[in-house]
């Protein structure tokens, strides 16, 4: 699955590869200013890579599909094949472990869901909701890395939690 979008995003009829290194250097870029200035990949701790379904549904109409109805393991496919396209162009990038992350844009599908209309027929699936949300609950934050401290060896542990959600 990887290596099948790592030769969509290879292809070039819309030099995915120029985005994924101009995202990366975005965010190397930011990463020296102290996360300080503007772009795409600011902000989100990682490089962030814009892609448009409507790119990715021309080149490979039946991926695109896939990619809606199971989009856990193709999103950490896609996401893993910029990775890879990341460190052959941009070597040393991921020093301290950063993974690239895909934003997907545009209509998913030909038919819009409205926040009225999301029902549990819609979950795990790739959905984009239009509409006005006039009441909306907030989520619990996970976390995602911790670091601690010990006073007797005066080292840092770093630890990573995982869920379904992560890769």
């Amino acid at each position: 699955l990887r290596a099948t979008y790592e030769d969509i995003l290879r292809g070039e009829r819309y030099s995915f590869t120029d985005r994924i290194s101009t995202a990366v250097d975005d965010y190397v870029q930011n990463a020296r200013r102290g996360g300080k200035g503007g772009g795409d990949a600011v902000g989100w701790g990682c490089p962030r890579v814009k892609l448009a379904m409507s790119e990715l549904r021309s080149e490979n109409p039946v991926m695109s599909q896939q990619l809606r109805t199971d989009p856990l393991r193709h999103l950490r496919a896609l996401e893993a094949a910029c990775h890879a396209i990341a460190s052959e162009e941009r070597p040393g990038y991921d020093k301290e472990n950063v993974r690239v992350k895909v934003a997907l844009s545009g209509p998913l599908g030909s038919q819009p869901c409205s926040p009225r209309s999301l029902t549990s027929a819609s979950l795990k699936q790739l959905v984009c909701v239009e509409g006005v949300a006039t009441k909306v609950s907030t989520i619990k934050p996970k976390v995602v890395q911790s670091v601690h401290y010990c006073p007797n060896t005066k080292k840092h542990d770093n630890r990573g939690y995982v869920d379904a959600t992560d890769p």
